[in-house]
């Protein structure tokens, strides 16, 4: 199943442990109004002044704030509930075949393709929704699907450019490759920030407390340092942070990530009081 992210009205900070499990969560660069294009990867990748202690970052967690400023996004809508996912092969297969197929996100130059694999996923769900919508960015091409019966829920159908970025192939370590002829470090940190906020650590009890990226002798490391949240039934949660490297080399475009855990502590939230504990 592709990750889908959500956006709604704004929420207020979560102040009890019963909004834990909420899974919508504020999206992500829409690429502008009306169809129009959007400027893709533009942010920059200069390094950020962030407070990495204890309890900043068990502050982060509680609160709810899951990236720092200059992270890669986009502005969420007022007026209606959106899903955004981007089509995956495994989306234009009966779901009793999908098991045995290795998934990833397509890919394609062609605005043709686009359509016709929307309409095939659309076909594949209990309400299929009318095409109403289409918009690119430099980075994706974009066609909204709405339900005439439920027109404030609307559905966003997502493709990569090809020439710009491909996933084919991907697991854990292997995250795609850049196409583009002459990659920048703004390129890496704008496609890496947007991979991540379609993955199931952009939900409450994660945080990315530093996003950076910097130029190596074969290509560009971007570094997130991110935090998840261990809620315990009683006393005291837990929280482990982890440094998150991603290594792009300029000759091919691969990105290969990998993982370290840098340091556990434990914190609790204290009516509205967040304290690190002895």
């Amino acid at each position: 199943m592709p990750v889908r992210v959500f956006s709604q009205l704004s929420l207020s900070a979560l102040g009890d442990r019963s909004k834990v499990l909420l899974i919508c969560s504020c999206l992500i660069w829409l690429s502008g109004c009306g169809g129009s294009t959007g400027t893709g990867p533009t942010t920059s990748a200069q390094q950020l002044s962030i407070d990495t202690s204890d309890h900043a970052i068990a502050t982060l967690l509680y609160d709810d704030v899951r990236v720092p400023d200059g992270f890669y996004q986009e502005p969420t809508s007022t007026d209606v509930f959106t899903s955004t996912s981007h089509i995956r092969n495994t989306d234009l297969i009966p779901v009793a075949s999908r098991h045995v197929v290795m998934a990833y996100d397509l890919s394609t130059d062609d605005f043709a393709d686009v359509v016709n694999w929307s309409e095939q996923a659309a076909s594949m769900q209990v309400v299929a929704g009318n095409l109403v919508d289409s918009t690119e960015t430099s980075l994706y091409h974009q066609v909204s699907r709405v339900d005439s019966a439920s027109p404030q829920f609307v559905q966003r159908h997502r493709v990569y450019k090809s020439s710009v970025f491909n996933r084919d192939g991907i697991d854990e370590h292997y995250r795609g490759r850049i196409n583009l002829p002459a990659i920048t470090a703004d390129d890496v940190k704008a496609i890496i920030e947007y991979q991540w906020m379609f993955t199931m650590y952009n939900n409450y009890g994660n945080a990315v407390i530093s996003s950076t990226t910097n130029e190596t002798a074969d290509g560009f490391e971007h570094v997130m340092l991110q935090a998840r949240l261990q809620l315990a039934t009683s006393g005291c949660d837990r929280v482990e942070v982890y440094r998150v490297t991603y290594e792009v080399d300029e000759a091919d475009g691969n990105i290969w990530r990998s993982s370290t855990l840098e340091r556990e502590f434990d914190a609790e939230l204290d009516g509205s009081q967040v304290k690190v504990c002895s």
